[in-house]
C-alpha cells in the first residue's frame, strides 16, 4: 500500500463486501424461516409483521367505523414500565461511607424479562364487533382472560382517598394530560423563569401522568379494569363499551422465536440471538404504530 488513495479504496471495498456478506446471511435466514425476501421490504418491522400474519394465519378485520376507531385510539396511551425513586441512599457495608450504627440496606434493580413477548402471548382482539350499552355488558369481574369475547370500556374512575398512601409511588390508570402551570413544583418554576433555559415562557405538551384525579371518559381494556377494581378503584360510570372477538393469535409466533433464540444462544450464535429477539420486539412497536404520524414521501 503506497498511499492514502490505495488505503481508502481497500477500506471501502472491504467495508462493502463485509456488509454484503452480512446482509446476504440475513436474507438467507429470512427466506429459510419465513419464505420472505428482505429485498422486497423497506423496513424490518414491516417484514416481520408479514411474518407474523403469515405464520398465524389469522385474519384481522380493519376498523372501518370512525367512531369505533376513535374509541380504540383514545385507549392508546403508552405505558409506565418503571417504578423507581428519584433518590435513594443505601447503607451498604461494602461502601466506604458505611455506618455500622445504622441498619444495613441495599439498592436492588429488578427487571422483567420478555415484557413485550409476554404481553403478546395473551388473548388479543381480532375483530371489533359492536358498541354495546352498559346494560349489555356482563359483570366485569366474571369475564375470563381467555374468553372468546372481550370488552373495551369507556368509564369514569375514581381513586378513593383511603388508597392514596398505598399507591403513592405508582398511582393506577395513567392518563394523557397537558400539565397546567399551577401544577409545577418550585424547582420547575425556577427553571421556567430561567431565561437561558426556557426563555421565561412555560410551554407544555401532552404527557402521560399518574395521578389520583378522577378519570372521565377513560377508555380501558376489561382486564386492566378488573385489576383496578381488585385494588379498590371505584367505577362511577360506564358510558359505552366495544365488544370484540379475541384469541391468542400471536402466541405460536412469539414462542417459536423464543425457542429458536434459546437454540441460537446454546450454539453461541450471536447473530441468531439478536435476530430472534428482534423478530418479537419490533412486532410490538409495529402493532402499536401511530398511523397519524405517517408521512407521504415522493421521489422526484
Amino acid at each position: 500500500m503506497k498511499n492514502f488513495e490505495e488505503y481508502h479504496d481497500l477500506y471501502l471495498e472491504t467495508d462493502v463486501l463485509l456488509l454484503a456478506d452480512v446482509f446476504m446471511n440475513y436474507t438467507i435466514i429470512c427466506l429459510q424461516d419465513d419464505g420472505l425476501d428482505s429485498f422486497h421490504y423497506v423496513s424490518v418491522p414491516g417484514m416481520f409483521n408479514d411474518s407474523l400474519y403469515k405464520s398465524s394465519g389469522v385474519k384481522i378485520q380493519l376498523i372501518s367505523d370512525m367512531d369505533k376507531y376513535l374509541t380504540v385510539e383514545n385507549g392508546i396511551r403508552g405505558g409506565m414500565t418503571i417504578v423507581s425513586h428519584r433518590y435513594v441512599k443505601a447503607n451498604n457495608e461494602k461502601c466506604p461511607d458505611y455506618n455500622s450504627s445504622k441498619t444495613k440496606s441495599w439498592i436492588i434493580y429488578e427487571d422483567m424479562s420478555a415484557l413485550y413477548s409476554g404481553a403478546m402471548t395473551q388473548y388479543l382482539p381480532t375483530k371489533i364487533l359492536d358498541k354495546v350499552t352498559p346494560e349489555e355488558i356482563p359483570v366485569i369481574q366474571s369475564i375470563a382472560s381467555d374468553a372468546e369475547i372481550g370488552y373495551m370500556l369507556e368509564t369514569d374512575i375514581e381513586a378513593l382517598i383511603n388508597l392514596h398512601n398505598f399507591f403513592a409511588d405508582y398511582p393506577l390508570a395513567p392518563e394523557k394530560q397537558i400539565i397546567p402551570e399551577n401544577w409545577l413544583s418550585l424547582y420547575n418554576e425556577r427553571l421556567v423563569r430561567d431565561k437561558e433555559f426556557r426563555r421565561g415562557k412555560y410551554v407544555s405538551g401532552e404527557k402521560l401522568l399518574q395521578t389520583f384525579l378522577p378519570k372521565k371518559n377513560y377508555v380501558v381494556h376489561y382486564q386492566a379494569l378488573q385489576l383496578y377494581m381488585k385494588y379498590g378503584l371505584k367505577i362511577t360510570k360506564i358510558h359505552v363499551a366495544l365488544k370484540f372477538r379475541q384469541s391468542p393469535w400471536m402466541k405460536t409466533y412469539i414462542e417459536e422465536n423464543i425457542r429458536k433464540r434459546k437454540i441460537a444462544k446454546s450454539n453461541k450464535d450471536e447473530f441468531g440471538v439478536i435476530y430472534y429477539k428482534l423478530k418479537n420486539n419490533v412486532i410490538f412497536g409495529k402493532q402499536m404504530e401511530n398511523v397519524r404520524k405517517h408521512m407521504r414521501v415522493e421521489i422526484l
